[in-house]
């Protein structure tokens, strides 16, 4: 009876052991697993389309970007495949994946096309301007996406042969050939009258030509004193400018500082005591405006205005004109002139805020100003020392939403 008690307790003892082996087993099998990225799809994507098309296995380069678009939506490297295979088959229709919990990867909506192609094309020119730059990508990830990059553009060439392509068609298998953001203006023709992507084209332009939001900038120049202020010569100028801006207009705080002693002495009464100083430190402060007069394409011409206080430190304990006590003087500083911006760049994409699509725009720019300031500094008992100033500088900054 012993016997019989040890054979099955052993025997259970060796089941729930192997079960243990076998459970230790699965979960080591799922912990070692490597679940692929999004980047890795996209990885061999590229690695295997390029094969797959030439031997004209066409239905399961499709097959990959079907999974791709079911797991992730809508790719910067993968649309571009599916819009050819789609033009190529004659099925082509303004429109993109869009989420949908029942068929996900299969409903193609023309509202999601509408507010996604501009980006997905501005990214995919990106990527091939940056993929030839040295440095920017590894020698095996151009190795692998090179080759598909290329096979895109010669697919696009190769169905431009199709005689009766749409407007949209035209126009997105020019712009695989050849990618470049610069493309993007020709949808203001009227030969894509009537298209989705022109309409996204126009209505991303007013969005721009709309923009407000922040504006940040540094300044740089010389000022030019004039009148009795003459005597100071002229000076350099930096600063930064800070604030917001609307369609035609910004508002925006200025904070200049110039340097340079005097060219030459003056008299400051301080303390019923005559001074002969050629110290200077100026700085300004203020609220400076602008409003855009014509504007056309990158180039703007702008009225500029601005309201601030004017300070110059003229006595100093220290440096090279030294004096046993120190003074400042203060003025109101009235400006007006007239400036020219370039924008440098103006870029637009959509992110996810708070759960829905929003456009961020950053533009970046140069302008040109030329400003009259009235000064009046109220020097008693010294040199007069009121008049004005031109100032002539850059201001390069970027503003944005």
């Amino acid at each position: 009876m012993k016997k019989y008690l040890l054979a099955v307790v052993a025997a259970i003892v060796c089941v729930v052991s192997a079960r243990g082996q076998s459970a230790d087993a699965r979960l080591e099998q799922m912990m070692t697993k490597r679940v692929l990225t999004e980047r890795d799809v996209i990885y061999n994507i590229a690695s295997l389309t390029p094969g797959l098309y030439k031997a004209g296995k066409y239905d399961t380069v499709r097959q990959l970007v079907s999974y791709y678009e079911r797991n992730y939506g809508n790719g910067v490297l993968v649309v571009p495949m599916r819009i050819l295979l789609d033009i190529k088959d004659r099925e082509f229709k303004e429109g993109l994946v869009a989420p949908d919990p029942v068929r996900p990867g299969r409903v193609q909506s023309e509202l999601v096309y509408e507010a996604q192609i501009l980006r997905l094309l501005s990214g995919f020119s990106d990527v091939c301007e940056h993929m030839v730059q040295p440095n920017y990508y590894s020698e095996e990830q151009q190795s692998h996406y090179i080759p598909y990059l290329s096979l895109i553009g010669s697919i696009a060439d190769s169905l431009k042969r199709i005689p009766d392509l749409k407007p949209a068609e035209r126009f997105l298998l020019n712009f695989y050939a050849h990618p470049s953001d610069t493309l993007l203006r020709m949808l203001e023709r009227f030969e894509y009258n009537g298209t989705v992507i022109q309409r996204a084209w126009l209505t991303a332009k007013a969005n721009r030509a709309s923009l407000r939001g922040f504006s940040v900038g540094v300044a740089s120049g010389v000022w030019a004193p004039m009148g009795n202020l003459s005597l100071l010569g002229p000076k350099p100028y930096v600063g930064f400018v800070i604030g917001g801006r609307a369609p035609k207009y910004s508002i925006e705080l200025a904070m200049l500082c110039r340097f340079l002693n005097s060219a030459n002495p003056y008299l400051v009464n301080e303390g019923d005591t005559l001074y002969t100083t050629q110290h200077h430190f100026g700085f300004y402060g203020g609220l400076d405006g602008m409003y855009e007069l014509a504007g056309k394409r990158r180039n703007r011409l702008e009225a500029l205005g601005g309201l601030g206080i004017d300070g110059m430190d003229v006595l100093s304990t220290t440096g090279k004109t030294k004096a046993p006590t120190t003074k400042s003087l203060a003025s109101v500083n009235i400006n007006a002139g007239l400036g020219y911006r370039l924008i440098l760049t103006d870029k637009a994409r959509e992110v996810m805020k708070n759960g829905r699509s929003v456009q961020e725009v950053k533009r970046s720019y140069l302008s040109v100003q030329v400003k009259y300031q009235y000064l009046h500094y109220n020097n008693k008992g010294g040199t007069p020392l009121d008049g004005g100033g031109l100032l002539i500088g850059l201001v390069y900054g970027a503003y944005g939403r």
